[in-house]
């Protein structure tokens, strides 16, 4: 999703299986963004996403923070998560 923001817009939630994917939507939504200014917020433990970020131009900002209470297995797969919707939908 492309969803406006009060500073540009925001990319997320975007999930992909592997970079490949991920660029392809990472392409449609900056072109969705229109030239607007692009925040995404990703996992720090997704090394590949970091990577294809930089290579789009993007600069680091402080990392996301993804807490799970419970049993180990509860976390998901965060190095397939792209871009969280917000802090507050994950």
């Amino acid at each position: 999703m492309v969803q406006p923001s009060t500073s540009g817009v925001r990319i997320g939630p975007w999930v992909a299986d592997d970079v490949d994917a991920a660029k392809e939507l990472l392409l449609a939504a900056l072109d969705r963004a229109r030239g607007r200014r692009a925040i995404v917020a990703l996992p720090g433990v997704n090394a590949a996403g970091q990577a294809l970020l930089a290579s789009s131009g993007f600069a680091p900002s402080p990392p996301s923070l993804r807490m799970v209470r419970g049993p180990a297995g509860g976390e998901g797969r965060p190095a397939c998560i792209f871009g969280l919707a917000s802090g507050a939908f994950g």
